[in-house]
């Protein structure tokens, strides 16, 4: 005597797809997949870092890399800010620490609207200012690798108050 499989019928799977390999899957099941190697790439990627600051005076962004120049002397940044047209004397500072051997060195430039060349626009619009860094005397070179990158923006307003916002971000040094 015979067995028999009785069963439900099932609709037809939707149109399989067959990949380089030949193997074929359904759709549904290639959808699904995308969906979550979708979904796991925006779960790894680094979350956006938030302005810092308040009436028209912000970090925006701090670079993700630093570039060497001229064997390690110097390493060239970047920061995004506002700052308001209002404001008074206005300065930004980015600071880079390394350890280097063992020890951290940390090294530091400035840039503001009255003195330096070229100055800091201050007229409320973001923009990204470009700063070497440059090893402090009788320190090491910096070297390509992770790094602290640290940017404070501070201002006199016109009514002779004081702000000063900070932001912090890790970075990797590149060799250009």
């Amino acid at each position: 005597m015979k067995s028999q499989r009785l069963s439900a019928t099932r609709p037809p799977l939707p149109a399989a797809r067959t990949s380089a390999q030949g193997i074929r899957m359904p759709a549904r099941k290639i959808a699904v997949c995308a969906a979550l190697v979708g979904a796991l790439a925006l779960s790894t990627a680094p979350a956006a870092q938030a302005a810092v600051g308040a009436n028209g005076n912000y970090i925006n962004s701090l670079s993700r890399y630093g570039h060497l120049k001229d064997g390690g002397i110097r390493v060239r940044v970047q920061a995004t800010v506002s700052c308001a047209a209002s404001n008074g004397w206005t300065n930004l500072r980015l600071e880079l620490s390394q350890s280097i051997g063992g020890t951290v060195y940390t090294a530091e430039n400035d840039r503001d609207n009255e003195f330096s060349s070229p100055l800091l626009v201050c007229d409320g619009a973001p923009h990204v200012v470009g700063m070497y860094i440059w090893a402090a005397s009788g320190q090491p070179a910096f070297h390509k690798g992770a790094a602290t990158l640290r940017a404070n923006l501070g201002a006199y307003r016109s009514d002779d108050s004081f702000f000063s916002y900070n932001m912090s971000k890790s970075i990797t040094i590149k060799a250009t």
